[in-house]
């Protein structure tokens, strides 16, 4: 239900479009944080595994930020379509 809604709460939000992204990235973090100290995953990580898992975070920040700033400019369902375009293989 809230990945369904997000993008009409952010679009009737007036916080800049990188404080949502920060909050939306952090609470999500903080949910998952328990978890990934309990599967203690994170011991068998090299150098490359942080490196490639700090590349990834901020891709995935760009992506929020700019699919939450383009909530500005358009729909919500022009926004959504743009942000899951994708290639098929």
């Amino acid at each position: 239900m809230a990945v369904s809604t997000a993008s009409i709460i952010i679009r009737l939000s007036e916080a800049p479009a990188l404080t949502l992204a920060t909050y939306r990235l952090g609470l999500s973090a903080l949910v998952m944080l328990p978890y990934f100290l309990y599967a203690e995953g994170y011991k068998k990580w090299d150098r490359r595994d942080v490196k490639l898992f700090l590349l990834t975070s901020l891709f995935l920040a760009f992506h929020f930020i700019f699919w939450i700033s383009s909530l500005r400019y358009t729909s919500i369902l022009n926004s959504t379509i743009l942000v899951t375009l994708n290639p098929s293989l």
